[in-house]
């Protein structure tokens, strides 16, 4: 959950993107998911595993939680929020790569305007770093250009 939560963080820090930066700028940028999906994922992982475990005792415990004490267990608990989120039913669990699910989600949330906000600022970001080159502009400009499409 440390890594999880310090990514965005770290990101942060090293493309110094205005405080209003909207998350869902920069995750197709970076690479990783919002915190949510992360977390879900890990989850998910962790319950799939669980509910496949060579250990008897641990393969037990797992499905009597996630399939007869559902709400009565943070497992089962768990388990039913992480298929809820993804729309995952209890037969399709064992064959779906939930990291590739979170990722169609979220690319399906993304129209035409917002990737193509995402494009620019990536654009954006290479030219103030000095990655990419750009003849017209200061870089006060490139600058409020940044501040300009993260806050809208």
């Amino acid at each position: 959950m440390c890594v999880a939560w310090r990514r965005p963080k770290g990101i942060r820090r090293v493309w110094n993107p205005p405080n209003k930066t909207h998350t869902w700028l920069l995750a197709p940028i970076c690479g990783f998911l919002s915190l949510i999906d992360q977390m879900m994922c890990i989850y998910g992982t962790f319950m799939l595993k669980s509910l496949c475990s060579a250990n008897k005792i641990v393969n037990f415990v797992s499905r009597h939680a996630a399939f007869y004490r559902i709400m009565l267990s943070p497992f089962g608990r768990n388990a039913h929020d992480c298929l809820a989120y993804f729309d995952v039913s209890w037969r399709d669990n064992f064959s779906v790569e939930l990291k590739k699910i979170a990722w169609s989600s979220y690319n399906l949330l993304l129209t035409s305007d917002k990737m193509s906000a995402v494009n620019l600022l990536s654009r954006l970001l290479d030219v103030r770093d000095r990655r990419l080159e750009i003849s017209g502009y200061s870089t006060n400009e490139i600058d409020c250009l940044i501040s300009s499409v993260c806050s809208d």
